[in-house]
C-alpha cells in the first residue's frame, strides 16, 4: 500500500490539476477527484505516471455516473408516462407484485442475476462479464434470452407489469 506522504504529495502535485480536466466533463468531478485518490490509495504501488493514471480513473467515474443518471432518467420517465408500477388497489397491487417476483423467480438463476445487475444494479455487461466468468458477449446473449423468456412470462399481465418490459429494452 503506498504511504500517507506519497499519496499526499500526488494530491499536492495533481489534484488541481485533475479537478481542472475533469470539468470539462461537467457535474461530478469533485466527486470523480476524490474517488481516483481512494483507488490510488488501495493500489500497491505508484502507477507509472500518477496523473494518466488518476485521469483515466477518475473520468471513468464521471462517465459511470453520467451514464447511471441517464438510466434513472429514462426510468422515472416512463413510470411518469405509465403510471405506477402497481395498481392502487392494495388488493390488486400485492397480485401483480406478486406475479412479478414469481416471473423473475422462474428464470434461470444465473440468468436472472444477469438480469438484475444489468438493470436494478445499473452495472455493464463489461462488468457483469468479469464478475460471471463469461465474454461480454455471453452476457449479452444471456441477458437478452432472460428478457425474452421473462417477456413472455408477462405476456398477459396488467397493465401496471407491461411497463416492465419496455424499461428492460432500453437497458440493452
Amino acid at each position: 500500500m503506498l504511504s500517507f506522504e506519497e499519496i499526499a504529495e500526488i494530491w499536492d502535485a495533481h489534484a488541481g490539476g485533475l479537478l481542472l480536466i475533469l470539468r470539462t466533463h461537467g457535474e461530478f468531478a469533485e466527486d470523480a477527484v476524490q474517488e481516483a485518490f481512494l483507488a490510488l490509495a488501495r493500489q500497491e504501488q505508484l502507477p507509472e505516471s500518477p496523473l494518466a493514471w488518476l485521469v483515466t480513473v477518475a473520468r471513468n467515474y464521471v462517465l459511470q455516473q453520467q451514464r447511471s443518471n441517464q438510466r434513472r432518467d429514462v426510468r422515472q420517465r416512463a413510470k411518469e408516462l405509465n403510471g405506477p408500477w402497481f395498481a392502487e388497489n392494495g388488493s390488486q397491487r400485492m397480485l401483480e407484485a406478486q406475479e412479478a417476483v414469481e416471473a423473475l423467480q422462474q428464470l434461470s438463476g444465473d440468468d436472472a442475476e444477469i438480469l438484475m445487475m444489468h438493470v436494478w444494479g445499473e452495472m455493464t455487461f463489461e462488468q457483469i462479464a468479469a464478475i460471471v466468468g463469461s465474454s461480454r458477449a455471453t452476457v449479452h446473449r444471456r441477458y437478452a434470452a432472460a428478457l425474452a423468456e421473462l417477456r413472455a412470462k408477462l405476456g398477459g399481465a396488467t397493465s401496471a407489469l407491461a411497463i416492465l418490459v419496455p424499461l428492460l429494452e432500453y437497458s440493452l
